[in-house]
């Protein structure tokens, strides 16, 4: 098992996305992301449930509980 928080890329263009754990029913990825955001009033959806560990900085989460 490799370490989270060893060799973080900085100054990435683009968010990178690295696989680390996978199942039929699951994936745990590590995804290094810099300074991104969506635009405002955007809202994200999609059909995985998905669980959030921020380890720098800040970060604003909305959940909507139904859909239209």
């Amino acid at each position: 098992m490799r370490n989270l928080l060893a060799d973080v890329p900085l100054g990435l263009a683009e968010e990178q996305f690295l696989p680390l754990l996978a199942g039929s029913a699951f994936r745990v990825e590590q995804i290094v992301s810099h300074g991104r955001a969506s635009p405002e009033g955007f809202w994200y959806d999609q059909d995985e449930h998905e669980w959030v560990l921020l380890l720098q900085g800040r970060r604003a989460l909305g959940i909507r509980r139904s859909r239209p």
